[in-house]
């Protein structure tokens, strides 16, 4: 029994940890508010392990950008008239218009590779699979990120 209470201690996140988990939030918080126009653009939201408290040290974290569409998604297929999920997701990356049609990932992948140049060790901007993702380490902090946009169902689970 004490084995498993001095692990549990052991891998809980020490008070450093979960300050410099937020610091790099609030950062990457300020650079997608920036890249994206204010905040009345987008609201940044921390979801998964980060959010609930219980990362453990090689944990990532998991954000979603929620934004507004900016345009009307074609009319459904006549068959069903019904969107797939799947549908539905390609739908929402795909009709975004945000300043000049470029896809909000690779926005957000071209901010990060030019304003944090010296501080990422790795970046990728994801686009084919399930729900597309901007994934990237912070090299200082050796934290790994991986932010979504407009995803609901990260932030309903960690409520």
């Amino acid at each position: 029994h004490n084995e498993i209470v001095d692990f549990a201690a052991l891998m809980a996140p020490q008070e450093d940890e979960i300050q410099e988990r937020h610091k790099l939030t609030e950062r990457v918080t300020d650079l997608i508010v920036t890249t994206f126009g204010g905040a009345q653009n987008c609201k940044v939201q921390v979801f998964g392990s980060q959010a609930t408290g219980l990362f453990l040290p090689t944990s990532d974290i998991d954000m979603v950008v929620m934004m507004e569409e900016q345009k009307q998604p074609p009319p459904p297929p006549q068959k069903s008239g019904k969107y797939s999920e799947k549908d539905k997701e390609t739908l929402e990356m795909q009709n975004w218009s945000v300043f000049d049609g470029t896809s909000p990932l690779v926005r957000l992948g071209d901010a990060l590779s030019s304003k944090w140049k010296d501080e990422i060790s790795f970046l990728e901007v994801i686009l084919q699979t399930r729900i597309p993702i901007v994934k990237f380490t912070h090299e200082p902090t050796n934290l790994s990120i991986d932010i979504c946009f407009n995803q609901h169902t990260g932030v309903q689970a960690a409520d």
